[in-house]
């Protein structure tokens, strides 16, 4: 069986966070797009990732799962790059394996950093969480860019301790960056929502150490106040309204805090947050 890579070899996906309670009304909203669209496919989906026990690959950027939807096995290494405009980007590798075991011949043809090689090649990796969610997947297509839309909702699940999962990706399939942006931008139009930035991966480590992501320092630029605020608002942080209020705040923006302020401190996620987040992200970006 021949090592499989996505287009590129590069993953790049908006993430959107919602709240659990307006996912039913969600194929309705997206229905609403004014796009070319198939599905929803729905999909329930188990991961299983991998690590050392103190989490060496997490801390490298690199990410070793092992999916699982009906009798298929996809094992599936990532590579974290630098972050572009807020987007999630990754250099990403798929191969389809025979059961939820790791294949360490596949593994070792990943072109890893040479620090991790030996990880990789020495069968030390051992499972450290799962995710079990379900999957409503679109494929849309605006002009000549082709993208999926996936709504995921289910858990993160370590030991006996797990985080809720309920969030909007927008990867790339082929085209152009920008009309992605844009079409996700309209999608947080249609629904109260907010740019996130925590990943499935992160989310599973968080929880294993008991690592709320509020403990970290927080940052004193705007971009990485945004980033901040969006990680305020996740399941995994409570979601932590105060933050979120004093991040807005110490961003500045006076407009932003005139439309959301008084909706975030009631702990309500306002309509058109995500898609002043995801404009903001676009200028604010050191890359």
């Amino acid at each position: 069986m021949k090592l499989v890579v996505t287009p590129e070899a590069i993953e790049r996906e908006l993430k959107i966070g919602i709240q659990v309670n307006h996912a039913n009304d969600l194929d309705q909203f997206i229905s609403q797009l004014n796009v070319d669209l198939e599905g929803p496919e729905d999909l329930q989906i188990k991961d299983t990732y991998y690590d050392t026990p103190c989490g060496l690959l997490h801390e490298k950027g690199l990410a070793v799962r092992i999916r699982n939807v009906a009798d298929s096995y996809i094992m599936t290494v990532k590579i974290k790059v630098d972050d572009e405009i807020g987007i999630s980007s990754r250099r990403e590798w798929h191969v389809g394996v025979k059961n939820a075991e790791l294949d360490p011949d596949y593994l070792r043809q990943i072109p890893v950093p040479i620090s991790l090689r030996p990880v990789l090649k020495n069968n030390v990796l051992q499972p450290l969480f799962k995710n079990h969610f379900d999957r409503l997947e679109w494929i849309l297509k605006v002009k000549e860019t082709k993208m999926s839309l996936a709504f995921d909702s289910g858990f993160t699940v370590a030991g006996s301790r797990q985080s809720p999962i309920s969030e909007l990706e927008l990867e790339l399939i082929n085209g152009e960056i920008d009309v992605l942006i844009e079409t996700g931008m309209s999608v947080a139009d249609l629904i109260p929502s907010y740019m996130a930035f925590i990943s499935k991966a992160e989310r599973g480590h968080r929880i294993l150490q008991q690592s709320n992501p509020m403990e970290d320092r927080r940052p004193e630029c705007r971009f990485r106040l945004l980033k901040w605020m969006g990680r305020s608002l996740d399941p995994l942080s409570g979601p932590n309204f105060r933050e979120a209020s004093e991040a807005l705040i110490k961003i500045g923006d006076p407009e932003a805090i005139s439309q959301f302020l008084g909706q975030i401190r009631n702990k309500t996620i306002p309509l058109g947050l995500a898609r002043w987040m995801i404009t903001k992200a676009r200028y604010w970006s050191p890359s």
